[in-house]
C-alpha cells in the first residue's frame, strides 16, 4: 500500500469518525442522524484504498473449509483403497489355497488308484503263478501289505499338500494386511502434510490481516 493510499485511508477514517461524532442526536435516544449518501461515499472510497492483501486473506480464509474437506476426502479415499486391496488379496489367497487343495486331492486319488491297480496286478500275477510261489494266502497278504503302504504314502502326500496350501494362504493374508497398513500410514501422512501446509497459509494470511489492521489503528490514533 503506497504512502498516498495510507494517507487517504487515514483521512477517510477521520472524516467518518468526525461525521458520526458531530451528527445530530435523536431526542430521547442515544442514536444520531448521519448523512447516508456521504457516509456511503466515504465507505466506498475507503474500500478502494484498502490493501489488496486483506481481500486476498478473506479469499484464503473462505477456502479453508474447502481445503479441509478435500484433505478429509483424500484420507477417506486412501483408506477405502487400502481396505479394497486387502479384501482382494484375501480373496485371491483363498482361491489359490482351494486350487492347491484340489490339486493335492487329485494327486492323492491318482496315487491311491495306482496303488489299487498295482495290488490287483500283484494278486492276479500271484494267482497265475500259484504253482511256482508259496501259498495263495501269503501272496494275498503281501499284496495287501504293499497296497496299504502305497495308500499310506498317498495319504501322507495329501496331508503335506494341505499343510503347504494353508501355510501359503496365511502368508498371502499377512502380506495383504501389511500392504493395507502401509497404504493407511501413507494416507495419514499425506493428510497431516496437507493440514500443516494449510495451517501455514492461514497463519501468513492472518498475520497479513493483523498487520493491516494495526497500521490502520495506528494511523487513526495519530
Amino acid at each position: 500500500m503506497s504512502n498516498h493510499s495510507m494517507k487517504r485511508a487515514d483521512e477517510l477514517i477521520t472524516e467518518l469518525v468526525e461525521t458520526v461524532e458531530t451528527a445530530r442526536s435523536v431526542p430521547m435516544s442515544t442514536s444520531c442522524v448521519v448523512p447516508r449518501e456521504r457516509m456511503l461515499d466515504l465507505l466506498d472510497e475507503l474500500r478502494e484504498v484498502l490493501p489488496a492483501d486483506i481481500a486476498q486473506a478473506k479469499v484464503v480464509m473462505a477456502r479453508q473449509d474447502e481445503m479441509l474437506s478435500a484433505a478429509s476426502a483424500a484420507e477417506s479415499e486412501a483408506k477405502r483403497a487400502a481396505d479394497a486391496l486387502m479384501q482382494s488379496v484375501v480373496a485371491d489367497s483363498a482361491a489359490a489355497s482351494e486350487k492347491l487343495i484340489a490339486e493335492g486331492r487329485q494327486i492323492a486319488q491318482a496315487l491311491v488308484a495306482d496303488a489299487q491297480a498295482e495290488a490287483e496286478a500283484v494278486i492276479e500275477l500271484a494267482r497265475r503263478e500259484h504253482s511256482e510261489l508259496v501259498s495263495t494266502t501269503a501272496i494275498h497278504a503281501s499284496a495287501a501289505q504293499h497296497a496299504a503302504q502305497l495308500r499310506a504314502t498317498a495319504e501322507e502326500f495329501d496331508a503335506e499338500v494341505r499343510g503347504s496350501a494353508e501355510q501359503h494362504a496365511q502368508t498371502l493374508v499377512s502380506q495383504a494386511i501389511a500392504e493395507a497398513q502401509r497404504l493407511r500410514a501413507e494416507s495419514e501422512q499425506y493428510a497431516e502434510r496437507t493440514l500443516a501446509e494449510l495451517g501455514a497459509v492461514l497463519q501468513r494470511a492472518s498475520a497479513t490481516v493483523d498487520a493491516g489492521r494495526e497500521r490502520l489503528r495506528a494511523r487513526a490514533t495519530e
